[in-house]
């Protein structure tokens, strides 16, 4: 169930979410280096076409567990469907998160060496609700 209104310390409108109306997702973009020319790949997933729908090239993602952090189920989902153990990778990136005792609430702000995810999607799922979908870049341990 999805509920609009407008939250009393806020002029912005906000949808709440039912714990049983939503997914929570987590997928990475898996990097390495190619043993032969030492350049970065992108691992992608190839779905065959299966019952008419055509042939796709995904990123590894999957849900995640009860009592698990969503950076633990990005790392486990990915070495579930590409068989290589992995790790994130600190980037240098644009956030809102704030930084360890600062209280800068919605200011964007450039952190280096950080784990956060880079992205989140907000898929519609029809009747069945929603998925959230947390967005991480991680590379194959060893590489």
């Amino acid at each position: 169930m999805v509920s609009d209104s407008r939250m009393p310390d806020s002029k912005f409108p906000s949808a709440q979410i039912s714990s049983s109306d939503f997914v929570i997702a987590a997928r990475c973009i898996l990097f390495r280096k190619s043993p032969t020319t030492n350049r970065l790949q992108i691992c992608l997933l190839h779905s065959p076409e299966r019952d008419g729908k055509r042939e796709k090239l995904l990123l590894p993602k999957g849900c995640k567990n009860m009592g698990e952090s969503i950076e633990a189920a990005a790392i486990r989902e990915t070495f579930e469907e590409t068989g290589y153990p992995c790790e994130l990778i600190p980037v240098c990136m644009p956030t809102c998160a704030l930084a360890p005792g600062v209280d800068m609430m919605d200011v964007v702000r450039v952190m280096n060496d950080a784990t956060e995810p880079i992205a989140v999607t907000l898929q519609n799922l029809d009747s069945e609700g929603c998925k959230f979908i947390w967005w991480f870049i991680a590379r194959v341990k060893g590489h």
